[in-house]
């Protein structure tokens, strides 16, 4: 019993961070360095770094050195997928389900601005925009 009500607990806390737009932590706000803001997570894949000049890379694009001396107002989220550039033949559908338009999916648009699932509808998602989705299933 103990471990299906830990199950079902997991369960909806996953369903509660796709359902909710991002928590970002922040460098100089919530934290002094990368491991201050996510602890363990900060070299991870599915780590993602938001830098101040819109610049975004996975923390495993990133050099120990970048990692550790990160700038403020870089911001950071775990537990997230890199799904790539959205293409005619890669619609945010193929890439990640009906997780594309939830609001804790990531687009990074032109000029670097970023955008959530909740804000877009099918027809106006930029080609060519990037996708960060929560890794998990949908229950």
């Amino acid at each position: 019993i103990l471990n299906s009500t830990k199950e079902r607990l997991r369960k909806k806390g996953l369903q509660e961070k796709f359902h909710r737009r991002p928590e970002f932590k922040e460098k100089g706000k919530d934290g002094k360095n990368a491991f201050s803001l996510v602890k363990g997570e900060y070299d991870e894949k599915t780590t993602i770094y938001f830098f101040p000049d819109k610049r975004v890379f996975r923390a495993d694009q990133l050099s120990r050195r970048e990692i550790n001396h990160l700038e403020d107002g870089t911001k950071v989220v775990t537990g997230y997928m890199d799904g790539g550039k959205i293409k005619n033949d890669r619609s945010p559908y193929r890439i990640c389900g009906k997780k594309w338009n939830l609001p804790s999916t990531i687009y990074v648009v032109e000029g670097g601005d970023l955008l959530f699932g909740d804000e877009l509808s099918e027809r106006n998602i930029p080609m060519d925009a990037s996708i960060y989705y929560v890794i998990g299933d949908l229950f």
